[in-house]
């Protein structure tokens, strides 16, 4: 398994990603006539960004691989009859040993940039 990198490329993607979420958050809160809208658009921003985070953890883990193996092998026996591609398929064991995993931490660090910033921001008003 390979380190996890930083990519800047990444971080500007989510962080484009964050500031619509933010917007959009915006937009709907500050109609309720709220006290705190940006404090609580910056929140829930951020826990929507740590949450997209927390799932891919999930996909690293292997979490949702018996799942997504049992589907797709369903799909592959409804497709065919044929025995020679029934011979072909993968066991799980080598199902989950060949994918690809990898974590980004990027949308994880925005977010806890947006609940800091909303933390700090309630805390001088």
């Amino acid at each position: 398994m390979r380190a996890p990198r930083l990519s800047r490329g990444r971080f500007i993607r989510w962080g484009i990603a964050g500031g619509v979420l933010f917007a959009a958050l915006l937009l709907l809160l500050g109609y309720q006539g709220d006290r705190f809208f940006i404090q609580d658009s910056l929140f829930l921003a951020g826990f929507i960004l740590v949450m997209i985070t927390l799932f891919r953890v999930a996909l690293w883990s292997g979490l949702f691989n018996l799942l997504i193996y049992g589907y797709s092998q369903i799909i592959a026996s409804f497709k065919s009859a044929n025995k020679a591609e029934e011979e072909e398929r993968v066991s799980f064991f080598d199902y989950n040993r060949s994918v690809e995993r990898a974590i980004h931490w990027e949308p994880g660090l925005l977010g806890m940039g947006c609940w800091v910033a909303s933390w700090v921001i309630r805390a001088f008003i």
